[in-house]
């Protein structure tokens, strides 16, 4: 059962790993596209631009940072259950436990 936890949690700190460098990689397209930005010349269409690939560039990041902090959050989760001490039950007290009672 223990296993099967942690390798749960697991895959979901993989999972959000793996959104988090999609973020990371459409932060990097709107670097590319700033980038293009520059090149052009000024104008108000390109101003436009630039605020709105900056806002999508810190939307972006912001994406990142909270799937790096959920895939964070999974992989204590999965370390809190391995390092945890296993109890082990008590087993059922059997028959011969008992004391004989005369009939």
């Amino acid at each position: 059962m223990l296993q099967r936890r942690t390798t749960l949690a697991l895959a979901r700190a993989a999972e959000s790993t793996g959104a988090a460098l999609a973020a990371f990689g459409a932060a990097i397209h709107c670097l590319a596209i700033l980038t293009d930005l520059l090149h052009q010349t000024p104008s108000p269409a390109r101003a436009r631009a630039r605020n709105t690939a900056l806002e999508q560039l810190v939307v972006r990041f912001g994406e990142s940072r909270a799937h790096l902090a959920n895939a964070a959050k999974r992989l204590r989760q999965a370390a809190d259950a391995r390092s945890a001490p296993t109890v082990p039950r008590p087993a059922p007290p059997s028959l011969a436990t008992f004391p004989a009672r005369p009939r």
